[in-house]
């Protein structure tokens, strides 16, 4: 079902300016001191009213079905992006060994590890690694165990793999900035504030997801902001509107 929105007069690149960002060497390789031995949790900066957090997209499950898992505050809600239907409400705590009390963000991750997908969560200045596959968490460590990570905690994440000659880049958002990390060569290629998505409806983001299976295939990114969700055409480079989760998003156990 293609959502309705209310339409602004939004339109503009995505570009970067990247300019007065130095480039910041990250190397997945350090990843291998995941560990339980962390640093000093800190609490997520987001407010109470954020709806959707730590969002992904599950394909592997459900008879390949993309299933669309929303985090909030200690629980966590399974949507089913074709049927557009949610399918109940349970702990964070029933993911086996579950390291953390909420998630703040997360994407995954296909191109390492041999391919097998890796659901990388934050919470706090903390984040984890999970196969997917296995379904077993790989440990838990500071995020600052990525070099030069840019920010103290992650607010919403999400991959772009339509620009860049197709390198998968990930975007991580933090209060009203993002940095970009090119996936592939592990290296953060600078930061900017948030307003640099020309027509950007909001301040700070709090959740994030790539939909690739409406709109004729064209990838649609969502944009969610406490009870307000955005839709980004990453090939226009457009935003589309907004609107409200609850009106959006009929039947959501979060902020209806």
């Amino acid at each position: 079902m293609k959502r309705n929105l209310v339409l602004l007069i939004l339109s503009g690149s995505m570009a970067l300016l990247w300019a007065s960002c130095q480039k910041n060497e990250l190397n997945h390789s350090t990843e291998a001191a995941l560990s339980d031995k962390t640093a000093a949790v800190q609490v997520s900066k987001k407010g109470p009213q954020s709806c959707f957090s730590g969002t992904y997209i599950d394909t592997m499950h459900y008879n390949n079905t993309p299933q669309l898992y929303i985090f909030n505050g200690n629980q966590y809600t399974r949507y089913d992006v074709l049927a557009n239907t949610f399918n109940g409400v349970t702990s964070i705590s029933n993911y086996p060994n579950m390291p953390f009390g909420s998630i703040d963000a997360s994407y995954v991750d296909y191109w390492h590890y041999g391919g097998r997908p890796q659901l990388y969560m934050f919470s706090g200045n903390q984040y984890a690694r999970y196969d997917m596959k296995n379904n077993s968490f790989e440990g838990t460590t500071a995020i600052t165990n990525f070099p030069n990570m840019p920010f103290t905690s992650v607010d919403a994440a999400y991959v772009d793999t339509w620009h860049y000659g197709g390198r998968p880049q990930l975007y991580l958002f933090s209060g009203n900035r993002y940095a970009r990390y090119d996936i592939l060569a592990n290296t953060f290629e600078g930061t900017t504030s948030i307003t640099n998505f020309p027509n950007m409806p909001f301040t700070s983001v709090d959740a994030a997801y790539v939909d690739t299976w409406h709109y004729g295939g064209r990838p649609q990114l969502y944009l969610f902001s406490g009870g307000i969700y955005a839709r980004y055409d990453i090939w226009a480079n457009t935003y589309e509107g907004v609107n409200t989760v609850a009106s959006g998003y009929a039947g959501s156990p979060f902020c209806h």
